[in-house]
């Protein structure tokens, strides 16, 4: 059970947080060249929660104990990571999925199209500040593409998880090269 000044610091976020979506969305929308109104984003408990299992599902890829891979990528192989993703959004079936951005020092969860995400990665990782996070509608699969400004050799990281989205045709290991734990 949380304690009132728990309560209050949630609802003073969520307060902050609703003032924030109006232009959020609007640039969001930009972005994507499509509307993302309110009717697409998840409540911010909700957003929490797929956060939640985003997180927890990259760290068990992270240690192996998840069907999925991951590799890194520096500066100079950048080209790589979107041909890859590429790749992804011509192999990978099409569905609704929770993408995952940030707005400061929370996290906004929408719904769109795989393959718009797909089609726009470079796009949300600019507008994110460093990344785009996909998580199936169901919360088993899951896609980052992770950009790390400060690391040269590391600059760029890839990770799939999940029985469909990291069982991929062999296409995609060509573009990504050798996916550790793939």
């Amino acid at each position: 059970m949380a304690t009132r000044q728990e309560r209050i610091q949630h609802l003073a976020r969520r307060n902050l947080l609703s003032q924030r979506l109006p232009e959020f969305s609007a640039r969001l929308s930009a972005v994507l060249g499509q509307a993302i109104g309110p009717e697409r984003l998840a409540l911010l408990d909700d957003a929490d929660a797929l956060m939640q299992v985003f997180g927890a599902s990259y760290g068990k890829v992270m240690r192996a104990e998840l069907e999925g891979s991951s590799r890194f990528f520096s500066e100079n192989d950048a080209h790589l990571v979107w041909e890859g993703v590429s790749d992804l959004q011509r192999q990978l079936a099409d569905e609704v999925v929770f993408a995952l951005i940030k707005i400061e020092n929370d996290v906004v969860a929408f719904s769109i199209q795989l393959s718009c995400a797909l089609a726009s990665a470079e796009a949300i990782v600019c507008f994110d500040g460093d990344s785009l996070r996909l998580l199936s509608t169901d919360g088993t699969q899951g896609i980052l593409v992770d950009y790390n400004d400060g690391d040269l050799i590391e600059n760029f990281q890839i990770a799939l998880w999940g029985d469909r989205w990291a069982r991929h045709p062999q296409g995609i290991r060509s573009s990504f090269g050798r996916l550790s734990g793939a």
